[in-house]
């Protein structure tokens, strides 16, 4: 028993908990976002340090938007730890950003390879859905709207 306990403060204490995601579809982690859209990463800069203090701030340009908050920002950021996704200058991305400007993967935030030549099924599809998802309005409804609406 004195082992299980050991092996469990260990487990939590290295972050490892923390890097578990609650699956959502994609159609809720719309909703959950302020702003969703695709990106390029134009510069990045560090600010902490450590393995779980350093924060990532990444500023970019707009490709596609699909869900707008009306705040005219480009910054977000992501951290160190597991469940965040890292920024680096040139890539594209998905963002699902959070009020209060994170991105990570829990949240949807992924690379994203929409401009491939043969884009795969999937990317096309998420592509799909999000473009009817800001057409059919769901992008002017809050989060908490959309859950009273259920």
């Amino acid at each position: 028993m004195k082992y299980i306990a050991i092996a469990l403060a260990l487990f939590l204490n290295q972050g490892t908990a923390s890097a578990m995601c609650i699956s959502m579809t994609l159609e809720r982690q719309f909703q959950r976002a302020q702003e969703v859209m695709i990106v390029r990463v134009t510069e990045t800069k560090k600010e902490g340090e450590g393995r779980y203090g350093a924060k990532y701030i990444a500023k970019y340009v707009v490709l596609e938007s699909f869900k707008q908050s009306g705040v005219n920002r480009d910054d977000v950021y992501s951290t160190s730890e597991v469940h965040d996704i890292a920024l680096s200058p040139g890539q594209t991305y998905l963002f699902f950003i959070q009020e209060n400007r994170h991105v990570g993967l829990c949240g949807g935030s992924m690379t994203w390879r929409w401009d491939a030549p043969e884009p795969d099924e999937k990317t096309v599809e998420t592509l799909d859905k999000l473009r009817r998802l800001r057409d059919n309005g769901a992008s002017q409804e809050s989060p908490d709207q959309a859950l009273l609406a259920r």
